[in-house]
């Protein structure tokens, strides 16, 4: 133990330097002091789980994480956490700490564009060159001395440093690039394979990476070298999904996962994201984009009928409907009582595409009657609609009658609709035309939350609860498809539907 006394008697700027020297040494033995050291506005006490992600890490890099079962030290970590958390800033800082421990290593970094990897070249580049700022302040080159940049070889995309017999030290790629007489003798970080819902959803592009990852990259990586993927999870055919199922290499993986809330209501970080974002997130964010980004949970597109449905902006209406404004259809599928919803879709088509315009979807008894329908209808300026009654007639006969008589629209057209075929078929044969051509506004899974989640929830072959929404789009699906009136406003445009859809395209849209 230190003797106090004796701490006294040392001179303030002694004491200065001795604390000095201990922070330089703890920095270059711990990665988390490191961080801690040069960024202690992000690297806080109550950051827990950054001191957790950052000694393992460490533990990972050092052979020191073993696998009980085989006995072997990991050469694969899988890091997932949610996004703004420094998941990327860490795996930057660890970067440089392990260049600055041995300036022959070498690093390559890719990521879902060239962009964003070379982002985070320059943010290690510039840490490694940074300049004190003030007095007494720490920076790089006080804890890793050796370790400069070469000068005349510091391009953001790839830079040596200045060590003998070091080659290419840091390289920023992408999954389209080929990576011919490069090496990694150090870490290979795949930071953030997804970048948009979309992409989830692509199984080409999911597979390409895959290949990449297989072909390309891991031929890189030299003995001793270890592979990282730090990622938000988004499908579970992302590289992290596709790594953990394969028998090959399941046994080599270290996976860590933070979630932005656990199973018993803590927050991962309160000062990152509080209980009223996270809860302001849950309501806004489509359920499985929020359940895969902030709980890792990827978003599974087996079993699906719906995979992708487009949409269109606000804009578009106003200046290019001017001229369908007047032509506001509307289909109504009313409900037949308990656990089930009244679905309305009121859209325009125009060459032979329809735009939902607004969505009228409840299982509130109190706003299924025809007088809030009628109402909904005469607001969306819709002039003609179509009603199933196989249940119940007399509702969609009221409606009609509600918009005659109390708001005056003499010239609305209604026609009902008897269905007799199985409804589950109906809905199978309408998902392939219904991606291609139904385009819902911007943000509707916030607006209409309960529609959106009983159309990407509906299941192939398997018993849904909630099917009238998705019922509602091949009621749709039939008025626009069958509608000759809508064929001939674009010539032949029906002509390419009636051909069968191709394998794949059968496999992705569940036609």
């Amino acid at each position: 133990m230190l003797d106090l006394k004796l701490l006294k008697q040392i001179p303030k700027e002694q004491l200065t330097l001795l604390s000095r020297m201990c922070k330089v040494n703890l920095a270059r033995r711990s990665f988390y002091n490191y961080c801690k050291t040069l960024h202690p506005k992000a690297y806080t006490a109550e950051r827990e789980y950054l001191k957790d992600y950052c000694n393992k890490l460490q533990l990972f890099y050092e052979d020191k994480l073993i696998n009980k079962r085989t006995g072997d030290p990991y050469s694969i970590m899988i890091v997932n956490m949610p996004p703004r958390f420094f998941k990327t800033f860490t795996i930057n800082r660890f970067t440089e700490w392990i260049l600055g421990k041995n300036p022959l290593k070498q690093a390559i970094s890719t990521s879902y564009n060239q962009k964003v990897s070379i982002k985070s070249s320059r943010s290690v580049r510039d840490n490694i060159m940074a300049e004190k700022k003030k007095s007494g302040s720490l920076v790089y080159s006080d804890i890793f001395p050796k370790s400069k940049m070469k000068s005349n070889h510091g391009s953001v995309q790839e830079w040596s440093l200045d060590a003998e017999g070091a080659s290419i030290s840091y390289l920023a790629t992408s999954f389209e690039a080929t990576l011919t007489s490069y090496g990694c003798n150090g870490i290979f970080v795949v930071d953030d394979q997804i970048c948009l819902a979309t992409d989830a959803t692509n199984e080409q592009l999911l597979a390409d990476h895959w290949y990449w990852l297989c072909n390309t990259a891991l031929s890189r990586i030299e003995e001793g070298g270890k592979l990282i993927i730090v990622a938000t999870r988004w499908a579970d055919a992302d590289l992290c999904g596709r790594l953990l199922e394969n028998d090959s290499t399941k046994d080599d993986i270290i996976h860590i996962k933070y979630e932005a809330m656990d199973k018993n209501g803590k927050l991962l970080c309160p000062d990152i994201m509080s209980l009223t974002k996270y809860n302001l997130y849950k309501s806004l964010v489509a359920p499985a984009i929020f359940a895969a980004n902030y709980h890792q949970r990827p978003i599974n597109n087996e079993g699906r009928l719906f995979k992708i449905l487009r949409t269109y902006k606000q804009s578009e209406i106003d200046i290019s409907f001017s001229s369908k404004l007047n032509d506001v259809r509307a289909i109504i599928d009313p409900s037949s009582g308990k656990n089930d919803y009244l679905a309305a879709i009121a859209y325009i088509v125009k060459d032979g595409k329809a735009y939902i315009t607004n969505i009228y979807h409840t299982d509130n008894n109190e706003k299924i009657n025809p007088d809030a329908l009628a109402k909904w209808l005469m607001l969306c300026g819709v002039k003609k609609f179509k009603g199933e009654i196989n249940v119940n007639r007399q509702f969609i006969l009221d409606i009609h009658k509600i918009l005659q008589d109390k708001y005056g629209i003499k010239d609305v057209e209604l026609e009902e609709i008897h269905t007799t075929d199985n409804k589950q078929a109906r809905i199978q044969a309408c998902a392939y035309w219904v991606q291609q051509n139904v385009f819902f506004p911007e943000r509707w899974n916030v607006t209409w939350k309960d529609f959106y989640d009983h159309v990407y929830g509906y299941q192939v072959g398997g018993k849904n609860k909630y099917d009238d929404a998705p019922d509602a789009l091949s009621m749709l699906k039939n008025d626009v498809y069958n509608n000759k009136e809508a064929i001939k406003q674009v010539h032949g445009f029906a002509i390419p539907y009636k051909r069968k859809p191709t394998l794949e395209e059968r496999y992705f849209y569940g036609g």
